[in-house]
């Protein structure tokens, strides 16, 4: 089972801004910006990375998962590791 532990923030053009936990939006006040909780420098893959680019970045970072350039019917793809 996949559970929501982030959430991945664009703009109208549905270009990758940046990334939140979801811890911190539970734990934000009402008037926290968005753009405030976000880390910015997202680290993604992108449609042309290969395999092996994908395989060295899971590990080297250690990530469970990584966002990704490619966009489908409003939905952004991230690939992940099984753990």
């Amino acid at each position: 089972m996949d559970v929501v532990m982030y959430f991945y923030i664009v703009d109208d053009m549905d270009t990758l801004l940046g990334v939140t936990d979801i811890g911190e939006l539970i734990m934000a006040a009402d008037r926290d910006l968005l753009k405030d909780l976000m880390v910015k420098n997202v680290i993604s893959l992108n449609p042309g990375s290969t395999m092996k680019q994908a395989a060295d970045m899971f590990f080297g970072y250690s990530f469970r998962r990584f966002p990704s350039a490619m966009k489908t019917t409003g939905l952004w793809v991230w690939f992940r590791i099984a753990t």
